[in-house]
């Protein structure tokens, strides 16, 4: 594990050398909230709730969806990359395992997105726009259990849409359409909650809610407990699906490489 940890130390190092990238990630964070704050202060300006949800609740919720929606994306360009470029070929030379490789590299930019971004957004919402903490200690414990399985649940589904580029020319469209489908059936666009029964029934048995909608519905306390207990298993299911799947599909890519010499 030692190497996967260098690997997300590089990463690191190689964000916090560029000054321009962190004070823009900062600048567009707080300007991500405010935009937030005012569109739905609008929104509930002539009803106090909107599918059971006040305004705080709401606000709440969708500034911890915005945060968190920055960890779900991440690592399919760089494999799409070594794929489009041929250098997997010699990364699977090497001691150690590419998939993990891209996931730390990630983990190091996630490390990095936390000062850089999530930190000054938490304050920021905390001190100047009044969002609440989750209603109790086992609601923020099962948040952070929750939230490090919709993590992984997206560093899976990114390795997915990485792969693909062993079977496609271009990966900048695939890419393209996984952001807005991961938007808008996450739940980091609105609240699940307020979508229409027949879309909610749909995004049921899709994995993309298990991505953000869950763990910021159970920090928000927007969820029952047996609404919880339902929605992390379903959060398992899917992060074991979609690990075997990730694993199978890339053994059978690995067939279409061919290396030469060594």
């Amino acid at each position: 594990m030692g190497v996967y940890w260098r690997f997300a130390k590089t990463q690191v190092k190689l964000d916090a050398a560029y000054s321009l990238l962190y004070w823009s990630g900062f600048l567009t964070s707080l300007m991500k909230l405010f935009v937030i704050y005012f569109f739905w202060r609008a929104i509930f300006e002539y009803q106090p709730t909107i599918s059971g949800m006040s305004f705080t609740e709401t606000l709440t919720y969708m500034i911890i969806a915005t945060v968190i929606v920055n960890y779900v994306f991440g690592g399919s360009s760089d494999l799409a990359s070594m794929i489009r470029e041929g250098s997997i070929a010699i990364e699977l030379m090497r001691p150690y395992h590419t998939l993990l490789k891209i996931i730390s590299l990630d983990i190091g930019s996630k490390i990095s997105l936390l000062v850089r971004e999530t930190l000054p957004m938490l304050v920021v919402g905390y001190l100047f726009l009044q969002i609440d903490y989750p209603p109790s200690i086992a609601h923020m414990l099962i948040f952070l259990v929750s939230l490090l399985l919709g993590f992984f649940i997206g560093k899976e589904f990114e390795l997915l849409i990485g792969l693909a580029s062993f079977w496609t020319i271009n990966d900048w469209g695939m890419r393209l359409l996984r952001g807005a489908v991961v938007l808008f059936f996450s739940g980091a666009l609105m609240p699940v909650n307020l979508y229409p029964p027949w879309l909610k029934s749909i995004n049921a048995y899709l994995p993309f809610q298990s991505m953000v909608f869950t763990p910021s519905a159970i920090y928000s306390g927007t969820m029952e407990w047996g609404q919880i207990v339902v929605a992390m298993t379903a959060q398992v299911g899917w992060l074991v699906i979609l690990f075997f799947l990730v694993r199978l599909i890339y053994k059978t890519a690995l067939k279409k490489v061919v290396i030469f010499g060594g």
